[in-house]
């Protein structure tokens, strides 16, 4: 998973983040495949700034 921002107006402006490994773990169950769990970075510092993390 890598974060994308945008900005919209009368302009784009996009920034790209690095990209940090996202693991699911599925199972099947009577109504399909599901999402049971995920093991994802810690968001904070990870995907937003440290300065915004206290």
């Amino acid at each position: 998973m890598a974060p994308l921002w945008s900005a919209g107006g009368n302009g784009f402006n996009r920034m790209r983040g690095e990209a940090h490994p996202w693991t699911f773990e599925t199972r099947k169950d009577s109504g399909g495949w599901r999402i049971w769990a995920a093991d994802l970075p810690a968001w904070c510092p990870t995907y937003l700034r440290q300065d915004l993390c206290s």
